[in-house]
């Protein structure tokens, strides 16, 4: 499975599960819903500049919601979600924001995970 692949079959894992896309939120979306970004990744070597089959991406998560309460409490289930993915080991980084979307009129909660996964 590819990173892509692990992330949105962890972030959709959920009971009920999570509106996930990646990359963008649709027009009109049934909401909570989540979006997810590779915002980079690396495939690991060691000093020698082998191959560790080992790769490493930071991931941004945004939930929306039409309610600021719904937004949180996706963020926190998408959290969960991340840290008990069976695939890939992730930890969340510090930092991230909650912000109203005038344009939108929907609450999002940004946060963002550094995830590891075998390359296999």
């Amino acid at each position: 499975m590819t990173l892509r692949e692990s992330i949105y079959a962890a972030l959709s894992a959920g009971s009920p599960p999570l509106r996930v896309y990646p990359g963008l939120l649709p027009q009109n979306p049934a909401l909570p819903a989540v979006v997810y970004t590779i915002v980079f990744r690396h495939d690991e070597e060691d000093l020698a500049g082998n191959d560790c089959n080992l790769t490493n991406a930071q991931v941004q998560t945004d939930c929306y919601s039409t309610t600021e309460n719904e937004a949180d409490a996706t963020a926190a289930t998408v959290r969960e979600l991340m840290r008990s993915a069976a695939d890939f080991k992730t930890v969340t980084l510090p930092g991230g924001f909650d912000e109203h979307e005038t344009d939108t009129q929907l609450y999002r909660v940004m946060r963002e995970f550094s995830v590891w996964k075998n390359a296999t």
